[in-house]
């Protein structure tokens, strides 16, 4: 939004430069523009604290700088935990080998996003365990 408001008025906004952290009570948290090299470490601060990562995409400024953008959701249930991982900088060329091996032990996308960063095609996804509804 605020990136809108800026274009809106006809002045620059330097992307790189906005961190930011929206917390709100429905148990959810948004990161924008987290830096290529802490999304890890980000992602595991946010799983030790109970939450489970449902959305992330991938962005470049001028080509030069990679960043992560995350919806963080907080688990609440009392049952066992939900089983994900998310990761990111797939090829092309391995995204469907991944797929399809994961496939076989029961773990499948629950997000898929792309991104180009100097020039090259790259991929993120969410996997998550377990069967996907309707298949065998």
């Amino acid at each position: 939004m605020i990136g809108l408001v800026f274009w809106a008025l006809g002045l620059s906004l330097p992307w790189a430069s906005i961190q930011a952290t929206i917390t709100n009570p429905l148990n959810f948290e948004v990161r924008i523009d987290i830096p290529a090299d802490s999304y890890t470490s980000v992602v595991a601060d946010y799983s030790s604290n109970g939450y489970q990562l449902n959305w992330v995409s991938g962005h470049a400024y001028n080509d030069s700088a990679l960043y992560f953008s995350c919806i963080f959701e907080k688990k609440l249930s009392s049952g066992p935990p939900e089983q994900w991982a998310g990761r990111l900088d797939y090829s092309a060329s391995d995204l469907y080998a991944v797929i399809t091996a994961y496939d076989t032990i029961n773990v499948h996308p629950a997000l898929l996003n792309g991104y180009t960063f100097r020039g090259v095609d790259y991929y993120v996804i969410i996997w998550k365990s377990g069967k996907v509804d309707g298949r065998s």
